[in-house]
């Protein structure tokens, strides 16, 4: 049987802790609320009656952590495409900057994502130092 969601890979959620002007969690969603009236419009399915919005917006006021959160993106992404393959070079990753205590824990990311209608969870656990743990997860 074929795959009707080999060509419809997208980010379900993404979250974030303890980086640059985020101590706890932020979330950045595309699960769809409750409202059905521009599903047309807004959703794809992504999988077996599951729907993502197809695009999101982040908004804000100035110096609320809208880059940030897209900084988080991509430093995910950098660490997981492009991890120092010598691991007692510093991976950098910049934890909250607005108090002391926070630089002695490490960033959390965690994203959910589906690949050709497959649901996918990674997370990453790292600090300025190193990876402390790296997780992926299938859900079939």
């Amino acid at each position: 049987m074929k795959n009707i969601y080999n060509n419809i890979d997208m980010i379900a959620t993404f979250k974030v802790k303890n980086f640059l002007s985020f101590k706890e969690f932020q979330e950045l969603s595309f699960v769809p609320s409750r409202e059905k009236r521009f599903d047309e419009y807004c959703c794809v399915e992504v999988s077996k009656g599951v729907r993502l919005l197809r695009t999101a917006l982040i908004l804000g006021a100035n110096a609320s952590g809208k880059t940030n959160l897209l900084l988080a993106l991509e430093c995910l992404k950098d660490l997981a495409t492009d991890a120092p393959s010598d691991k007692t070079k510093p991976v950098n990753v910049q934890s909250f900057l607005l108090d002391d205590a926070s630089e002695f824990h490490p960033t959390i990311f965690d994203i959910e994502f589906y690949l050709a209608g497959e649901k996918y969870s990674y997370e990453l656990v790292a600090d300025k130092d190193r990876i402390y743990t790296e997780t992926l997860n299938f859900y079939s």
